[in-house]
């Protein structure tokens, strides 16, 4: 019995590099389905916009408290979806690196699967590299295509209060 579980593992150790290439693409073909459907071109429709509002005097829109109210709304999303852009590339070239490293020792972890006291460290392995590999881009892509589509319904609530 333990002989067969050997072979397997000695075959599974010589696959690797494609079970984790299989991994990492559902993640990837995941997170191009939220991504794909992106319309950058809803930042700039809706910035333009306020910015043609705001272009008018000061006085104009300090008077005006739905379009100062906008602008701030405005502003402080620009501001958050800025940092949360730049902290989502961040955080996807360190995965970029992560999957580099969990691949390169994938062997070792699928060989530690074999014994009782090292099982422990290869689902370890396995729970991480889950995480880089699926859930990491997944839930980035998600809340980005979540972002996108909060922005366009506001540019539609904005339009509808003028």
């Amino acid at each position: 019995m333990h002989q067969v579980i050997y072979i397997q593992i000695a075959l599974l150790i010589n696959f690797t590099p494609a079970i984790c290439g299989v991994v990492v693409d559902i993640g990837n073909v995941v997170s191009r389905f939220f991504l794909q459907s992106m319309d950058f071109n809803v930042f700039r429709t809706v910035f333009q916009k306020l910015q043609g509002d705001l272009s008018r005097h000061w006085t104009d829109v300090l008077q005006e408290g739905s379009l100062f109210a906008q602008s701030l709304i405005m502003i402080g999303f620009g501001w958050a979806a800025a940092f949360i852009l730049i902290i989502t590339t961040v955080v996807f070239y360190i995965r970029g690196f992560k999957i580099w490293y969990y691949v390169i020792v994938s062997p070792l972890y699928f060989f530690l699967a074999i014994f009782d006291k090292t099982k422990s460290h290869s689902k370890k392995w396995w729970d991480n590299f889950i995480k880089w590999a699926i859930l990491t881009p997944v839930t980035l892509s998600f809340f980005i295509y979540l972002a996108q589509f909060s922005l366009s319904r506001l540019n539609e609530v904005f339009s509808l209060s003028n």
